[in-house]
């Protein structure tokens, strides 16, 4: 678990301590089409700038001596944001069958017995 983890590090060495983190996943692809244009060809350019003369435009080159394009990325004309606004939270999509069998196949065998139970537990 991983509760048992951060017991296996935080005994590792005395400097040693563990931090668990809780991870959200957020719909970014949703959040930044809605607001901002796609850069259709951005392979073909090689050199990019943001200047505080030209908020929301992103300026763009092929190579260091051609002529500079720009392109206006914000689609309302907005160029501040409110940083407390965040797309919404995708749920966890869990383990798939595949991934579920390789870990009871290959994984589980290998756990201590105490724990074995608890791991295939959470497997399943």
């Amino acid at each position: 678990s991983l509760e048992q983890l951060a017991a296996v590090i935080d005994a590792s060495a005395t400097q040693n301590e563990s931090d668990c983190y809780t991870w959200e996943w957020r719909n970014w692809d949703e959040f930044f089409a809605e607001r901002f244009r796609k850069v259709v060809g951005i392979t073909q350019f090689q050199h990019f700038r943001f200047s505080k003369d030209f908020p929301g435009e992103l300026r763009m080159k092929k190579s260091v001596s051609s002529e500079e394009v720009s392109l206006k990325l914000c689609k309302s004309g907005a160029t501040t944001f409110d940083p407390s606004v965040l797309p919404e939270v995708l749920p966890a999509g869990g383990l798939t069958e595949y991934r579920r069998k390789y870990l009871m196949d290959n994984v589980v065998e290998f756990s201590r017995p105490q724990y074995r139970q608890a791991l295939e537990n959470a497997i399943n």
